[in-house]
């Protein structure tokens, strides 16, 4: 059985860990690389929510972090810590070092969830349906699945029907220039997605970005009164973008407004707007307990990439 040792993260090992989680990356297929910085945010709290584990050589062949996030309806009002663990693929059997890091970082939660004063948190952790002994090893672990993100593509190519909205409905291309503008725009998302702590700077600060430049939100307007919205942007650098994809995010109705079409006059115009820029295709991603939400995006094109399941285990 292979021996380790453990150490929070520190800088120097900043090298080692992206190496290793390039490796990683590079054995499967259905994950990305994040950039090195990442693992230098402030909510790791200086290296001490990173576990490392090293052979007795001092190579470090897996990492586990745990990354305080948000308060989540979905699971009773519960702090959510966002877990993620990666062992070198040559490890054999994985399931040990998992073992050992999953109780470091356990260990590690409940010491933060103490000095937050909370009395209701969970370590959780995604994984795609297509990596099926990831999802086996949480699951024998007490893991429980809550939830899962869907992401969806559109072939552009493919012929966009461009719906009309209601007559006392106008959409148009809305792109949030003032700070009453996005005022406006935050008021309406909060009112359908709760939970989503969406702000006038988090949204001042998108809107500053490069993919910004190349976006526009499609809004649905009853008056002067905000009732719908879409986002589509791209990636304007296509040495990044090289697939030449579109982005659609944060597509709403208000709900008293909802079941009269607006909701697919929106995507239509959001798909044209992406297509007479040569964007190839349009992805699109929703968290849902299941697949059933899928439906409006599947009348309009979209089909399913790939779906990325959450698991859940309570603390204390």
């Amino acid at each position: 059985m292979n021996e380790f040792c453990f150490q929070n993260f520190q800088a120097e090992f900043l090298p080692a860990l992206t190496e290793l989680q390039r490796i990683c990356t590079h054995a499967k297929d259905d994950s990305s690389l994040m950039d090195a910085s990442f693992f230098l945010s402030p909510g790791f709290n200086n290296g001490k929510n990173i576990e490392l584990a090293f052979d007795q050589s001092g190579n470090l062949q897996g990492y586990a972090t745990i990354l305080p996030l948000y308060q989540s309806g979905k699971l009773e009002g519960a702090q959510i810590f966002r877990l993620e663990m990666q062992v070198m693929p040559e490890i054999e059997p994985k399931d040990n070092l998992l073992d050992h890091l999953l109780v470091r970082v356990r260990a590690r939660a409940e010491q933060i969830k103490a000095e937050m004063g909370i009395d209701k948190a969970v370590l959780s952790c995604s994984h795609f349906s297509s990596n099926p002994a990831a999802i086996s090893f949480l699951e024998s672990r007490g893991f429980k699945r809550y939830e899962s993100f869907f992401e969806m593509h559109r072939d552009l190519s493919v012929w966009i029907v461009d719906h009309q909205p209601p007559q006392d409905i106008e959409v148009r291309a809305w792109r949030m220039q003032t700070e009453e503008e996005r005022c406006q725009y935050v008021q309406a998302y909060r009112k359908v997605f709760c939970e989503r702590s969406l702000n006038e700077d988090d949204l001042a600060s998108f809107c500053r970005s490069e993919m910004w430049m190349a976006g526009t939100t499609f809004s649905a307007f009853k008056g002067e009164a905000l009732v719908g919205s879409v986002m589509a942007f791209y990636d304007p650098n296509l040495r990044r973008n090289t697939d030449r994809a579109g982005s659609i995010e944060h597509m709403f109705v208000l709900e008293e407004e909802r079941n009269r079409g607006i909701g697919s006059a929106l995507l239509g115009q959001a798909l044209i707007y992406l297509k007479q820029r040569g964007l190839r295709f349009a992805k699109v991603e929703m968290a849902a307990v299941d697949p059933e939400p899928l439906g409006f995006f599947e009348t309009a094109g979209f089909e399913l990439f790939r779906e990325e399941i959450a698991f859940g285990l309570k603390l204390g």
